[in-house]
């Protein structure tokens, strides 16, 4: 592999001029005040996103809705009982494809008669499966029947996710059709500026009394201890495609074997903590809600409700994450964006060759180029993570095929590192803003504001990031052994010098000697930015870290400017840019707190990572369903009895749902070897763990069946079953 470095980027005198003027203006995000009350339901590209009641009231702020490839393609759908809505008892989205609401009626009048309170059951169930069906079942507990009007209000805008949330204003929208009525279905559709007709169809399976193009009307009658029931479905379409209708019951069915194949295809875990199962069984299952289907093979999507595409960044890292439950996830994620690897320098897409992509948006925003999104690379993070992950699946698959398709990408990456990674030839990896559109700042946090040094005023761009350097430090370690494998000797030697003098100078220029800390990053005057982050425990994830200068972080860690009870603020709050609502301001991540955990782990301070890995592991038994969101606010445990939500995190997330997965390595000390044949076992486990089951653990061509048990002063591992050649060095 041979490197010409490019010319650096001519300095646009005014870059941080219009930095400055939109994080001045920003917001996070501008149109959706909060989704705490919500549910979502979600398969491969279609969710729903609704209240705890199952509704979508028209013109709420939540963003709710109905969406298909990044468009709302139902905005309203509302039911109401003899003109009412009626009261809410119970709502559940556990089972991420499945909503199920029990509500009751409040006193109802109509037409002289009168119907007492709780006299009516209603029970809402919905599923999503190409398309969202729904049964709505009316029990009558009363001694008298009861005459109900049941309205169903709908609505469709089919606006692109961009503008839901409000990121940018559209100077003129397609056009809405006229709605097609019939005796049990409505269409409403819209043509977009991009020439494709988005409908929404929604089919009755039962005949209404009346259909309007925005309602309607079930009379029913029910006598005492009798039912009725309204049986729909809501068909969004996009473009000539039509999308097959199965029945509720055959849905259903089919989400409950492909979610129950899943769960048996996934390495078998069992503790002796059943909140901790909970904890793993509901990451598996989210995991699963993730997954979208792609000619690569399964590749896992950011978030619901907002980032319902592949991201770079989140999807590498929640495929590492969760290595070992499955490689399939990190195959299909390092092919698929492999496929979109960036070819050309493009400043509008912040695309260069060699370059991993940021976001893969499909919407008509997108599309038209409103937005850049539709293959954008605003990211300085995804391409060495993309490397670790390929180096990362042959440690656990021993899998050389892969290594041989993916090898030209994998050089490409490298030399994006070198080449465009580091425009200006100092050695570090940086970034900056290169079109209005686009993100400000291209790391993890990537918020506007996110990036700013002690006094509070933004970084001058561009800007090397304390933990993308420790990424290039592992990625070009871990690619020099697959070098080495490959017999690339001259490339063996060059990675690994690189390796070592960039960690050289890390630990000189980012060391904050007054703070026994690293800066957070270097801004464009090379000067360090001094605010105190989370974000250094990323570097002690990578191993770039001196061991003496790991020590003496390790104070800093433990203090309670960081810690908050729940896990470690992602900025300190004697900062002066902390707020503990700030999206990346003082908030609490569960994937960054647990990259510091394992970095603790990796450096020998089990003590230090055990009082964090308590704090995260507490915060996760007061969540629905044990499932961590992506964010929650940094506010201290003294504060309320439970972590206080960040008011639209998205839940599920994917590197929120690894990390249990993540954290669950890092206790057994699992470190596989499938190129040589061999796995090493190191277990740990925390106090509140005392024994964990594995089996069907794969690496390589065997598998793995083993048990750990916490002694009183080590933890032990043995193997149970072994199917395979693989060496087991505990």
């Amino acid at each position: 592999m041979t490197v010409t470095r490019g010319e650096p980027a001519t300095r646009d005198p005014q870059l941080m001029d219009t930095i400055r003027e939109r994080a001045a203006s920003y917001t996070r995000p501008a149109n959706v005040e909060s989704t705490v009350e919500t549910h979502v339901i979600k398969e491969q590209d279609l969710f729903a996103l609704t209240d705890s009641a199952g509704n979508i009231p028209a013109g709420n702020d939540q963003g709710l809705g109905v969406y298909l490839r990044d468009t709302r393609f139902l905005s309203a759908y509302d039911l109401r009982v003899n003109g009412v809505d009626p009261t809410l008892l119970y709502s559940t989205s556990e089972k991420n494809c499945l909503l199920s609401v029990e509500l009751t009626n409040p006193d109802l009048g109509r037409d002289g008669g009168f119907i007492r309170s709780q006299t009516i059951g209603i029970h809402r169930s919905r599923l999503v499966r190409g398309a969202v069906y729904e049964r709505l079942s009316f029990s009558n507990y009363g001694q008298e029947r009861v005459d109900l009007s049941v309205t169903l209000g709908f609505g469709a805008d089919f606006r692109d996710m961009f503008e839901v949330r409000g990121y940018k204003t559209r100077a003129r929208r397609g056009e809405i059709l006229p709605p097609e009525i019939f005796d049990q279905e409505v269409i409403l559709a819209y043509r977009g500026l991009d020439g494709i007709v988005r409908r929404t169809r929604i089919l009755f399976l039962e005949r209404p009394d009346n259909l309007h193009a925005d309602e309607v009307t079930f009379d029913l009658a029910i006598e005492p201890r009798q039912e009725a029931t309204i049986n729909l479905v809501i068909v969004p379409e996009e473009g000539e495609t039509a999308a097959a209708v199965s029945s509720f019951d055959a849905a259903r069915h089919e989400l409950e074997v492909s979610y129950n194949g899943w769960l048996r295809r996934l390495t078998n875990i069992t503790t002796s903590s059943d909140l901790f199962d909970e904890m793993l069984r509901r990451s598996s299952l989210d995991l699963r809600l993730l997954v979208m289907d792609t000619q690569f093979g399964p590749v896992l999507t950011a978030g619901t409700p907002w980032f319902a595409c592949v991201f770079g960044r989140d999807s590498l890292i929640a495929a590492l994450q969760s290595l070992l439950a499955t490689p399939d996830l990190a195959k299909g994620t390092l092919r698929l964006l492999a496929h979109y690897q960036g070819r050309i320098d493009d400043p509008v897409r912040e695309e260069e060759p060699g370059k991993i992509a940021h976001e893969l948006r499909r919407g008509e925003m997108a599309r038209l180029g409103e937005v850049p999104h539709e293959r954008y690379y605003g990211t300085v993070d995804a391409t060495p993570l993309w490397l670790i992950l390929l180096a990362e699946t042959f440690r656990w698959t021993g899998d050389r095929d892969l290594v041989d398709e993916l090898w030209p990408a994998a050089l490409r990456a490298l030399e994006w590192i070198d080449r465009y990674g580091d425009g200006d030839g100092d050695g570090y990896v940086e970034y900056e803003c290169r079109t209005r559109d686009g993100l400000i700042n291209h790391g993890w946090k990537d918020s506007a504001v996110a990036v700013f040094h002690a006094d509070g005023s933004l970084a001058e761009q561009p800007i090397a990031l304390v933990e993308v350097q420790g990424y290039v430090y592992a990625a070009k370690r871990k690619m020099a052994d697959l070098c080495d494998m490959r017999g690339d000797g001259d490339l063996v030697a060059r990675l690994r010098a690189g390796a070592d003098s960039l960690r050289d100078r890390f630990n000189r220029d980012f060391w904050l000697e007054d703070e026994e800390f690293l800066a957070f990053a270097l801004d464009g005057q090379k000067r360090p930015v001094k605010t105190i982050t989370s974000n250094p425990g990323h570097a002690l994830w990578a191993g770039i870290v001196d061991e003496q200068a790991a020590e003496r972080m390790i104070t800093r860690f433990k203090r309670s400017d960081l810690l908050s009870g729940w896990g470690v603020r992602c900025v300190a709050d004697q900062e002066s840019g902390y707020n503990p609502m700030g999206y990346h301001l003082g908030t609490v991540w569960p994937h960054d707190v647990a990259f510091l955990v394992v970095g603790l782990r990796r450096y020998g301070f089990h003590r230090e990572a055990e009082i964090i890995t308590n704090q995260l592991y507490h915060a996760g038994l007061t969540f629905p369903y044990y499932r961590f969101p992506e964010v929650f606010t940094g506010f201290a445990r003294t504060r309320a009895a439970n972590p206080i939500p960040y008011p639209v995190a998205c839940k599920p997330q994917a590197w929120a749902a690894g990390m249990p997965l993540l954290l669950l390595q890092s206790y057994l000390g699992i470190d596989p070897d499938a190129g040589h044949g061999r796995v090493r076992v190191s277990p740990a486990l925390p106090s509140w763990l005392r024994e964990a089951r594995v089996s069907n653990l794969r690496v390589g061509d065997a598998t793995l069946d083993l048990r750990f048990l916490a002694g009183n002063t080590a933890s032990t591992a043995q193997v149970l079953g072994r199917d395979g050649k693989l060496d087991v060095l505990i």
